[in-house]
């Protein structure tokens, strides 16, 4: 199996755009040059590649190995050279691998696709690049400034990444003298082959004022919202304390069966939250069979859900919940339960969802009219903050 490199080349000064040089600009929630190392990572993880080399500016390395702090995947980062040739070759150096992939941080938006279907064109002896063909109508000035008509049918927009055999490359670059736009220049002026690949018309370079706005447009984030459900039943049993949404029924001789305290309102906001977010319910998450959840307060529980939850970025929009019981009259501790539940979500939220809360009688019908369980409904909404690439 051939081994691979993952260059990103982050040297540029992006003059074109101004200020801040566009590959450390924050694009959306990181660094631009972030986006490529991400998707590097993404292909190291799932074994195309076995490590990253970044070129940098001199005195950004440190700042943006500091970046680095838990990333996985083997990275080295070399000082960028005074002009594309040097920083691709400076990379090249410090790789140990057989093949390369260069791509410009000025690229955010690569795809995991169009790497491997680069990848799979490159050979020992041949190099691949991806290209979009140039769907403008083109016009050529003369020496009379006059217009000339360009013929477009044959004419392609180069991408990155470009793929080529390592040691093969470093030969071309340090032999070379001139300075060429992009390695497949100097690759095809040696007189090897290249091939071209399907590029993506997202995968645009990222060169002035108008392409960091298409950029920030499709980088910017959205809301996805999700809904779960949760239903719940408990027998009604002699000899157990009574607990809804956290709070003690008192004066009641019955109370709901179950491994832990068996609040049945509580039990089903978890279910439906989990459901929301596509988790599994809270038996198995807090199986019946692990002693640890012997009698633990429902509420409990549900603090661990609510960190799931944050620990994913959802945030709890709303709550719906309807209690089916006969006995006892629980509307007189709505707002008990209502404060209980809301202190619960403002402790471990940036807001409290909205909850509405229904108590509903059995009408003396069924296993629920008879006081032999209890039922329950609920439905969640949730909501976070994603990407649109």
């Amino acid at each position: 199996m051939n081994s691979w490199t993952f260059i990103i080349v982050a040297g540029g000064s992006g003059k074109r755009i101004g200020g801040t040089p566009k590959q450390f600009r924050q694009l959306s929630c990181m660094p631009m040059w972030m986006w490529s190392f991400k998707l590097a990572e993404k292909l190291y993880n799932s074994g195309h590649i076995n490590d990253c080399v970044v070129a940098f500016p001199d005195e950004k390395i440190e700042e943006c190995r500091n970046l680095m702090q838990g990333i996985d995947i083997p990275t080295k980062f070399v000082k960028s050279g005074f002009d594309r040739r040097d920083s691709v070759y400076n990379a090249l150096t410090v790789s140990d691998h057989e093949y390369v992939l260069i791509h410009d941080a000025a690229r955010p938006f690569l795809t995991e696709d169009l790497v491997l279907r680069v990848m799979n064109e490159t050979s020992s002896d041949t190099g691949a690049i991806p290209c979009i063909p140039v769907a403008d109508a083109l016009k050529r000035t003369s020496d009379d400034n006059s217009l000339k008509v360009v013929n477009n049918s044959d004419l392609f927009r180069t991408q990155t990444p470009q793929a080529f055999p390592r040691k093969r490359l470093m030969e071309i670059l340090s032999n070379s003298s001139e300075k060429f736009k992009d390695e497949a220049e100097a690759w095809m002026d040696a007189g090897y082959n290249i091939r071209q690949v399907p590029g993506h018309p997202q995968n645009f370079k990222i060169t002035y004022t108008s392409d960091w706005d298409l950029a920030e447009s499709i980088a910017r984030p959205f809301s996805v919202t999700r809904t779960g459900t949760g239903y719940d039943l408990h027998p009604l049993i002699p000899g157990r304390k009574l607990v809804i949404g956290g709070i003690d029924i008192p004066d009641f001789p019955l109370g709901l069966e179950g491994h832990s305290d068996a609040d049945i309102l509580v039990h089903v906001i978890c279910d439906s939250l989990l459901g929301a977010i596509g988790k599994p319910d809270i038996g198995v998450l807090f199986p019946a069979s692990d002693p640890v959840y012997k009698n633990i307060q429902s509420t409990v529980l549900l603090n661990n859900v609510i960190d799931i939850l944050k620990e994913a970025n959802w945030v709890i929009e709303s709550i719906d919940v309807v209690l089916h019981a006969q006995k006892p009259k629980l509307q007189p501790y709505s707002y008990l339960i209502q404060r209980n539940l809301d202190r619960i979500f403002l402790e471990f939220g940036d807001h409290s969802p909205v909850l509405s809360l229904k108590f509903k009688s059995g009408e003396k019908i069924g296993s629920v009219g008879s006081c032999e369980c209890m039922q329950a409904w609920a439905l969640a909404c949730v909501s976070r903050t994603e990407r649109l690439y």
